[in-house]
């Protein structure tokens, strides 16, 4: 999805360009380190940390794993492509590998953010319901949110022409397309809203009724009130950086003359916005959520000096009263214990 540039032999339009070029490459190269080391830290946070292995958290972290696909596939081989302008050469089929890539991520995310309005709704509205059925789903749910996005997408390899690096002109295509927008975009967002508007009317209901007399209970409902806040933030950052593009993906279809899809100015805005996707989900997660910023803090501190971490640690070992204490309250954890961020 390259656009063409007519380089007129003169030095200011020459500048002009590698300006340009120059400009891009540091954003891309901003866009990776924040989104490289961002979704990492939250993919290896929830790996190492058994207590981050919640079912939010695993929904998450399958989050990161979408948006890591754009952050190395197509941030990191633009980034090579400024340096090394045969580097795309490499790749065989590389327009559709990229497109590819560009909706498995999208398509991961909008199916991912959904199973989380599905939970928190579920978590509000029937909590042991959702308590009781929820960790037998997880896993079936993240390998359906992979495997639907894999089934839908798989035929761009045969739609896509390499030689002119878009779908065919085709009237079946076209239905493809549509197909794409609505059941990766426009059907997940309808339930996403309705998810959380019925959320919404379940708390207003059971406010009146609603009675937490621990210190405890109160912590644990106000973590539960910041997940879903901080859902709805990466909801509604989804919806508007990928607007653009689902919209331009439309509208070129219809373009017959392909003036929308050859200005230069669009594909680089609905370029962006998906870049900054990618990225921008982990910066939500650690300015929102207090203990994965306080795991990351730990790890940092870890990584530069192990051994004053090491001290830390074993000063920090608990008393045999606190540990009898903790076996004795653990079964009455067991039974309310959710971990969320």
């Amino acid at each position: 999805m390259d656009l063409n540039f007519t380089i007129v032999g003169n030095e200011s339009t020459n500048y002009v360009l590698d300006t340009r070029r120059k400009i891009a490459m540091s954003i891309d190269i901003v866009f990776f380190l924040v989104g490289f080391f961002g979704n990492g830290s939250v993919i290896y946070l929830t790996i190492r940390h058994p207590g981050l292995r919640s079912i939010p958290n695993l929904m998450i972290a399958n989050l990161a794993v979408g948006d890591m696909l754009v952050v190395i596939f197509v941030i990191l081989v633009n980034i090579l492509h400024y340096v090394f302008a045969s580097v795309r050469l490499i790749f065989t089929h590389y327009c559709e590998f990229i497109l590819f890539i560009q909706l498995i991520s999208q398509g991961v995310s909008v199916l991912t953010l959904t199973a989380l309005s599905a939970d928190r709704f579920t978590t509000v509205a029937y909590p042991l319901h959702k308590q009781r059925y929820a960790r037998k789903l997880s896993v079936w749910t993240v390998f359906a949110i992979w495997t639907t996005s894999v089934v839908v997408l798989w035929p761009i390899f045969v739609y896509v022409e390499d030689t002119t690096c878009w779908f065919a002109d085709d009237t079946s295509y076209t239905v493809y397309i549509l197909c794409i927008v609505f059941l990766l975009f426009i059907l997940p967002a309808v339930v996403m809203i309705v998810c959380y508007v019925l959320m919404a009317k379940e708390l207003i209901r059971k406010k009146p009724n609603l009675k937490i007399n621990s210190r405890g209970g109160r912590k644990q409902q106000k973590k539960r009130l910041r997940l879903a806040l901080i859902v709805l933030i990466m909801i509604v950052t989804f919806i508007l950086c990928s607007s653009p593009f689902y919209t331009w993906l439309i509208v070129s279809r219809f373009d017959p003359l392909n003036v929308f899809v050859q200005n230069a100015f669009m594909n680089d805005a609905k370029l962006m916005m998906l870049k900054f996707n990618s990225t921008v989900d982990p910066v939500i997660l650690y300015l929102m959520s207090s203990t994965y910023r306080k795991h990351l803090i730990d790890n940092i501190q870890v990584c530069l000096c192990p051994r004053k971490s090491h001290h830390r640690v074993i000063n920090s070992k608990p008393s045999v009263r606190t540990f009898i204490s903790r076996i004795a309250d653990l079964p009455r954890h067991q039974q309310s214990r959710e971990t969320i961020v």
